[in-house]
């Protein structure tokens, strides 16, 4: 009856002479309407909810109190390779971690320490999140939450990739450190004027112990004098926001007191904002000057000899 359909629950109970033949019936009609939508709205959630699960994007399972795992996708079969016997639902979780530690997913075990170990933890659950590595090399990151009235779910998610990407991005930083440690000139980072790195090469120049040594220092420290800094610094920087470089030479001063001249070469990390961040590269151009120097007192000792008639 209605848009909506009524559903009846129907008794009938039969009414009985002395003699014990049927005379009639009692029957009685009840509306379960409201039940039996609660019931068919229990059930879609229930497909839903089961539907979520089978297409999650990593491997799931559910484990109830009783530590038996009673769902579980087909995402999660697929990524540890189970046994059809250990495929259906539900199934003890004792008898799914004996099969894995004596395959070793856990790696070279005792298996019954390992198995009681694994259960006592499974019996008083907290959140956790690890990286397991299986034997055919499969990374798996494994995130476990508690449920309110015991047991936990579990996801499996396969990281193989990110973390093989995040092997060759290491690879790749450790050969750049390599190539930024053993340049043969002064490579610095610096923002707001104070060092932030810098390689080892510009730590020798300067007659530094370390690049550490400077890292938080200012760059002041390689002049004579504060005058000379911000002078330097004015001129150095106007050129950063204008063509993108600058470029000098300049005599600076080492731990020692010592002087080196330097070929001063910068770029900022963003133009539109100098103050973000630069990187500078210091050429040792000291014997290049020094060079230059006796050249020129060598041509004004001789120019007039030259010159003068014989």
């Amino acid at each position: 009856m209605g848009p909506e359909g009524t559903w009846l629950y129907f008794t009938a109970t039969p009414l009985r002479d002395d003699a014990g033949k049927i005379i009639g019936a009692i029957e009685t009609l009840q509306d379960i309407s409201a039940q039996r939508r609660a019931d068919q709205a229990l059930r879609s959630e229930h497909e839903i909810l089961n539907t979520i699960i089978e297409h999650f994007p990593c491997g799931v399972s559910v484990i109830d109190a009783a530590l038996r795992i009673t769902k579980r996708n087909g995402q999660l079969r697929s990524l540890l390779n189970l046994p059809d016997e250990l495929s259906n639902c539900p199934i003890d979780l004792e008898s799914v971690i004996r099969f894995n530690a004596e395959h070793g997913e856990y790696g070279p075990v005792d298996v019954d320490t390992h198995v009681a170990e694994t259960m006592e933890r499974a019996r008083n659950p907290e959140a956790h999140c690890f990286e397991r590595t299986r034997p055919n090399g499969t990374v798996l990151e494994i995130k476990g939450t508690p449920l309110p009235n015991g047991g936990f779910v579990t996801s499996y998610t396969d990281i193989t990739e990110r973390k093989q990407a995040e092997a060759r991005i290491g690879r790749l930083l450790d050969e750049q450190r390599l190539i930024f440690d053993n340049a043969h000139v002064g490579i610095v980072w610096v923002c707001q004027r104070v060092i932030l790195s810098c390689n080892k090469r510009m730590a020798d120049m300067f007659l530094f112990d370390s690049p550490q040594q400077l890292k938080g220092e200012l760059t002041s420290v390689f002049y004579a004098s504060q005058e000379q800094w911000q002078q330097v610094g004015d001129e150095m920087y106007r050129d950063l926001e204008h063509k993108g470089f600058a470029q000098s030479e300049c005599e600076l001063h080492r731990q020692d007191g010592s002087a080196i001249w330097i070929m001063l070469t910068g770029r900022p990390l963003d133009q539109n904002n100098v103050a973000a961040g630069s990187i500078w590269v210091y050429t040792d151009i000291t014997e290049k000057r020094q060079h230059e120097a006796q050249l020129l007192l060598a041509e004004r000792i001789f120019l007039p000899t030259v010159r003068r008639p014989c």
